[in-house]
């Protein structure tokens, strides 16, 4: 963290410290200034609010890849993404640490279907797919009621050459998405950066915690087998 702004790490460590350590709630305009300043010297580039911005859009096919971090898993996991708003379905393919198996989330209009794969071509499904959990429409950050909390303009680390748009939804009294999108490729306006949830609970979805996102690209080459289910297979259950 220490390169992303001018000062010195001790300087640096020492203003985080002072952020942290305050207790008072809500801030007086005046503690609000004074932190917004320490931050940008921390991070240059950074203004809070929407400097007018939209939130984000998908496009109605993509391809994507990322590195995931379940909250239920214990290590990292490349992923794969596989979206058409078309036909309604997602694919999320993880590939485990031994290289041999995925899991794959597959949603639609029944739900979501967890599926592993093996390298010898066998399958099977961890139950039941979970009803209610389809994937989410390409307006899904303005309709979950998502806000732009703080953008970060022309960072040499964070956001090079572009703006990047902090926001976050909020999922219940005690769960919040937070997601940072940025318009670094000019042939994608909205290209995710990185997602986090905040207290996943493991028995829910693929119990996603942290989404650390490497490439996007908007392609036709999203062959429908990709999202094929074809039940009953083998249950682990």
């Amino acid at each position: 963290l220490a390169k992303l702004q001018p000062l010195k790490a001790p300087s640096f460590m020492a203003a985080l410290d002072n952020l942290i350590g305050q207790d008072t709630c809500p801030l007086t305009p005046a503690e609000r200034s004074s932190n917004i300043e320490t931050i940008q010297g921390l991070i240059p580039g950074l203004q809070p609010g929407s400097d007018g911005l939209p939130l984000p859009t998908w496009p109605n096919v993509f391809y994507m890849t990322c590195i995931m971090t379940p909250v239920n898993r214990r290590i990292p996991m490349s992923t794969e993404v596989l979206y058409s708003w078309p036909t309604v379905e997602l694919r999320t393919r993880m590939f485990n640490a031994d290289q041999k198996s995925t899991v794959d989330a597959v949603e639609n209009n029944v739900g979501t279907y967890q599926i592993n794969r093996f390298a010898n071509g066998s399958c099977s499904t961890f139950g039941h797919p979970l009803p209610g959990l389809g994937p989410p429409q390409p307006a899904w950050a303005t309709a979950g009621g998502g806000s732009i909390v703080a953008t970060i303009t022309n960072n040499p680390d964070l956001s090079p050459n572009s703006i990047t748009r902090i926001f976050r939804e909020q999922m219940d009294d005690t769960r919040q998405f937070w997601i940072w999108y940025s318009n670094y490729d000019p042939n994608i306006i909205d290209t995710p950066v990185v997602f986090m949830e905040t207290a996943p609970p493991t028995s829910e979805g693929t119990s996603l915690a942290l989404a650390d996102y490497k490439v996007m690209e908007l392609t036709p080459l999203v062959d429908q087998i990709s999202f094929t289910v074809s039940p009953p297979f083998p249950s682990n259950n």
